[in-house]
Order: C-alpha cells, then structure tokens, then sequence
C-alpha cells in the first residue's frame, strides 16, 4: 500500500492495516529464523555423516564452513569422539 492510500484510511482500518502489516513481518521473521536453524541442524548432520566415513576434520571443516573446534565439540556430543 502506497503512503497516500495509507493516509487516506479511517484511523479504525489504518490501525488494523498496521496491526496485519506487523503480524506479517513477524511471521516471516519467525520463518527466517526456522529456516537458518534448519540449515544449520542440516550442515551439522552432512559433518557428522562425513566424519562416519572417516573423512578427515580439516576436510569436513573446508566443506561445511564449521570450524575445527566446533566440528570436535559437535562429534563429542554425538558420542563420536
């Protein structure tokens, strides 16, 4: 909606219009973060399937863009190391 349309509402349908433009973003700031978290679980998951077949950490670490140090804390976790 352009500014000069907006101006032109009633103060009643230009709140809601407000209200329904803020639910919009939050709910696509809240489906960015979802995404990024699942990108996130998805690279973690290929470095551990990777380190299964024995490739090597500095390898792993070039692939995903995790560092050394993360890719070893994330192995303890998962009981690998």
């Amino acid at each position: 909606m352009e500014l000069a349309e907006l101006l032109k509402l009633e103060k009643t349908d230009r709140k809601a219009y407000e209200e329904s433009l803020k639910k919009h973003r939050d709910l696509k700031n809240a489906m960015d973060s979802q995404k990024k978290i699942g990108f996130e679980e998805g690279i973690k998951k290929t470095a551990v399937r990777l380190f299964k077949k024995k490739m090597d950490v500095q390898f792993i670490s070039e692939v995903t863009g995790l560092s050394e140090d993360e890719l070893q804390e994330l192995f303890r976790k998962e009981g690998l190391v």
